[in-house]
């Protein structure tokens, strides 16, 4: 019993001598607490997020190919895509681009420095804007292939993706018609579709620009109808064989008018005014139709008021836009004093104040449309273009503004 305590009482003092040992020096590839610094946080890749990444043949530029995404940005810092590759040799580069016209009128695409992608929101790159252009393309898109795409951001670096190659962003149903439409019909267009579709149809939709819509279809975009916000477009289509010439209507008139915020902050009381120093005015880019009416109108207000008015009226733009949707956006957030639109969007923006232009000083602007020449779907394509010109589709449009078409 005694020796039982005695070996207890040895192995107690063992114990802490061994605690009382001072405690190893960390090896030199570990940091002790105190060593480590904060550092800053980087902006995570996992912040920017990509998707409905496409890519196709360039509608303007035989040998090159054009990418489309919608980035977002969730993070709380802004970024900026700034480079980007493919990893394949049909491309011999990726450049960052976007789409304007030249001086006759003519689509061209220019590189830019970066595309800005704000913080907590997202930009679209989309036919007629910002895309990525493979450049030269050495092999063919076929629809139904992917190709992986690296995107460089300043802050969040590297993220991959992969596109998929086809003729548009969304694939439309096979038991759908297909209809590229301007996007001054954006909202009539809806109920366009809501009413066609209750009456047995079925009918997608593609919202862009009537120059670039006729250029994909020059290229062989698969779709049925043609709607042209502008003549020069829809009488290229048919003489190039686009659409079917004796089959062209007039299905929709528009005009211009100006458009203020609520309550009028700038003053203006008269079209005249709109060439005072000081304010600021919002009017549609020559790249679109808007644009070209536009110019067309400030040519008749000059000739009737003299005095540089033009000139004047010019020097209080703040802002030239690729549509009509931006202008009325930014008229309804005060961001400028008036903006030119057609009377369409004018009256689905009613907590707008506005301005009309006189007939004889503005000009009638006609909405054509026409089946494909080589639509997938010419029977279904017909029943549309019917009920857009019958009694329904008529008051449909007309609800949203447009003024009757011509028959």
């Amino acid at each position: 019993m005694n020796l039982f305590r005695l070996l207890s009482l040895l192995l107690l003092i063992t114990l802490l001598a061994g605690c009382a040992q001072p405690t190893a020096a960390p090896s030199a590839d570990v940091q002790s607490p105190a060593e480590v610094q904060p550092t800053a946080a980087p902006v995570a890749a996992s912040q920017i997020r990509v998707e409905t990444v496409w890519g196709r043949p360039s509608p303007m530029i035989a040998d090159a190919g054009a990418f489309y995404m919608i980035i977002h940005n969730d993070g709380l810092e802004a970024d900026r895509l700034i480079s980007a590759t493919a990893a394949t040799s049909a491309c011999g580069k990726v450049e960052l681009h976007t789409t304007t016209q030249d001086s006759a009128g003519n689509s061209v695409m220019v590189p830019v420095e970066a595309i800005d992608v704000p913080a907590g929101g997202s930009v679209e790159l989309k036919p007629g804007g910002l895309h990525l252009m493979c450049t030269p393309r050495s092999a063919d898109f076929k629809p139904g292939q992917g190709l992986d795409i690296e995107l460089t951001f300043e802050k969040a670096g590297l993220v991959a993706t992969t596109a998929a190659l086809r003729w548009e962003a969304v694939p439309v149903p096979a038991e759908s018609i297909k209809v590229f439409t301007p996007g001054a019909l954006t909202e009539a267009a809806k109920a366009l579709g809501k009413a066609f579709q209750a009456a047995g149809g079925k009918v997608a939709f593609e919202m862009g620009h009537s120059p670039t819509h006729r250029m994909q279809i020059a290229e062989g975009a698969p779709g049925d109808v043609f709607i042209s916000a502008s003549e020069k477009d829809m009488t290229e289509a048919a003489t190039a064989g686009l659409v079917i010439a004796d089959q062209v209507h007039t299905f929709a008139t528009n005009r211009l008018i100006v458009i203020l915020p609520a309550g009028n902050p700038g003053n203006i009381q008269s079209l005249e005014d709109l060439a005072r120093s000081g304010l600021k005015l919002i009017i549609a880019a020559p790249e679109v139709p808007v644009g070209k009416y536009t110019d067309t109108v400030l040519g008749k207000l000059d000739a009737k008021f003299g005095g540089g008015y033009k000139d004047n009226l010019l020097a209080n733009v703040i802002s030239k836009e690729l549509g009509v949707a931006p202008i009325v956006s930014k008229i309804k957030l005060g961001e400028a004093d008036a903006g030119i639109v057609y009377v369409s969007d004018a009256t689905i923006a009613p907590e707008l104040d506005t301005l009309l232009i006189p007939d004889e000083l503005n000009l009638l602007v006609k909405f054509t449309i026409a089946p494909l020449s080589a639509a997938r779907l010419p029977a279904d394509a017909q029943k549309f273009i019917d009920f857009v010109m019958s009694v329904e589709g008529q008051a449909v449009l007309q609800s949203f503004g447009f003024l009757p078409g011509i028959k």
